[in-house]
């Protein structure tokens, strides 16, 4: 009998994976840890869940948002008695960008078919930026009048209300499709945008979006992380140490997987309402132990500390 030889797990070689991800990208998380390059690449890492954790709410959001725009053209459409698709139809005053990204979008979605192009496939192709620009100022007089009725839930019909969540969105969506650093952002502000925007389109979408969203579990690995890494610098741990007392951290659940968890096994705690305060939607949970957690959710420290992986396809 032959006995399978013993092989041990080398830790990983960080100049290696450096020149593999470019110093150049690896720049920024050297300098805000100070040239210690097991502490860059664990915030790069952190940084890859964070984009992560985004994708899903800006996804539900996107699709939530065109879906609600385009019945609007519609309805536009039908009002207007023209009997031809809002996207084809001359009269519509779109910009040359527009009209361009339409026609791109035509072309995606009609590929490999032999009969007619299914509408929804024409629209599911208009990126999100497209449907950004549809909110901007330039449309302000021929269609916002219309589209505005995409958000009911909206404190006013001014169009700068929907116009810069929105636009902040797009900016940060792109940013995680190119795979940049957003550990540095107002993360906080960049969830609070998501949740209203869905408010101000049906209050029980951003409900949904925000049951299942990972975005604060993530963040609040944050401080955890601060605190193991300052720990394995004082002790000297490095390499496989270092990366199993990472994987430690992340797989303790949170405060908030664990609420869900508790509500999930009760359903006396699945009462929740949408308010409006300040002028910004939040939610707020039936139970005072859910409240509690929303409380600290909402009173995290603002996110410019720590910091990838993002499948978003540039839009």
């Amino acid at each position: 009998m032959h006995s399978t030889p013993h092989t041990s797990i080398e830790p990983p070689d960080d100049k290696a994976v450096i020149e593999l991800l470019s110093t150049d990208r690896l720049n920024p998380y050297l300098t805000a840890c100070t040239g210690d390059s097991a502490a860059a690449l664990a915030l790069y890492r952190w940084n890859s869940d964070l984009a992560a954790a985004f994708f899903g709410p800006l996804g539900h959001l996107e699709i939530m948002l065109r879906n609600a725009l385009d019945a609007r053209l519609v309805a536009r459409q039908q009002r207007r008695d023209r009997a031809t698709e809002w996207y084809v139809d001359r009269q519509m005053r779109f910009s040359g960008k527009a009209r361009g990204d339409i026609a791109q979008a035509q072309e995606r979605a009609g590929r490999g078919s032999a009969a007619t192009t299914p509408r929804g496939k024409v629209i599911a192709e208009l990126s999100f930026g497209f449907w950004r620009f549809l909110l901007a100022r330039q449309y302000r007089d021929s269609l916002w009048p219309d589209l505005a009725g995409a958000f009911p839930y909206a404190p006013n019909r001014a169009l700068t209300t929907v116009e810069d969540p929105v636009k902040r969105l797009h900016k940060f969506r792109n940013r995680i499709a190119h795979h940049e650093g957003i550990w540095h952002l107002p993360l906080q502000a960049r969830r609070d945008d998501i949740q209203t925007v869905l408010g101000f389109i049906a209050p029980a979408a951003a409900t949904w979006v925000a049951d299942a969203s990972r975005i604060d579990d993530v963040l609040a690995r944050r401080g955890s992380r601060a605190a193991g890494a300052a720990a394995n610098r004082s002790t000297g741990m490095t390499g496989a140490g270092l990366l199993a007392e990472q994987a430690i951290v992340y797989d303790r659940p949170t405060a908030g997987s664990q609420a869900r968890a508790d509500q999930r096994a009760d359903p006396s705690h699945a009462s929740r309402r949408l308010t409006e305060g300040g002028g910004r939607h939040r939610l707020q949970r039936g139970s005072d132990a859910q409240a509690a957690h929303h409380a600290r959710r909402t009173a995290l420290p603002p996110s410019g500390r720590q910091a990838p992986r993002a499948a978003l396809p540039p839009r």
